[in-house]
């Protein structure tokens, strides 16, 4: 950010961005610069940055993308991130409009991958889409149960790549899910 200090961390950038657009040239320059503001990932925004997002250029359209399951930072090490609770706050402004998209991977037209992802995401493993996926060398599922486990997945990783396959790894362990809570102490049903 021109005129910041070097070294300025994430959690200054934001105070010091605002300091700016509070300025009335700077102000002013955004509102009649930019008549669109497009914001990705807009389910991890937390609070500070949905205000700054409405303070840039404030008559300004906004498309606010974002997908609740796909939030990385609800829970975890950015405090105040709700998604649900951040694209309700969207839809609550004037003329807001949601735009649902099917659930597609232009990479994956077959649908096969973008199938058997939800169904996973949905923990419906028995789902045939997982099946169809597994049978179709789509999708192979390892079960690591010891620090050796490492050693087969990398072997597998460069076995498909040596094949001329791309090759994504996803990694769940139970370590990161926190203990559950009774529903009760959530507010939800489980």
């Amino acid at each position: 950010m021109p005129g910041a200090p070097p070294g300025l961390t994430y959690s200054q950038l934001m105070p010091a961005a605002r300091r700016l657009l509070a300025l009335d040239k700077v102000r002013d320059h955004y509102a009649g610069r930019y008549t669109l503001v497009i914001c990705d990932e807009f389910q991890d925004t937390d609070a500070t940055e949905w205000t700054f997002l409405q303070k840039i250029a404030p008559a300004a359209r906004r498309i606010l993308l974002g997908d609740v399951n796909q939030s990385i930072y609800e829970g975890s090490f950015k405090p105040g991130v709700n998604p649900a609770a951040r694209i309700a706050d969207a839809m609550a402004l004037p003329g807001a409009r949601r735009i649902d998209l099917q659930a597609a991977s232009y990479r994956d037209p077959s649908r096969v991958l973008p199938a058997a992802a939800e169904a996973a995401r949905q923990r419906r493993f028995t789902d045939p889409a997982l099946r169809a996926a597994a049978q179709q060398g789509r999708l192979a599922v390892t079960r690591i149960t010891d620090d050796t486990g490492y050693a087969q997945v990398i072997e597998l990783a460069r076995a498909a790549r040596q094949k001329k396959h791309m090759v994504s790894i996803f990694t769940h362990t139970n370590i990161a899910v926190p203990p559950r809570r009774s529903a009760r102490s959530r507010g939800t049903s489980l």
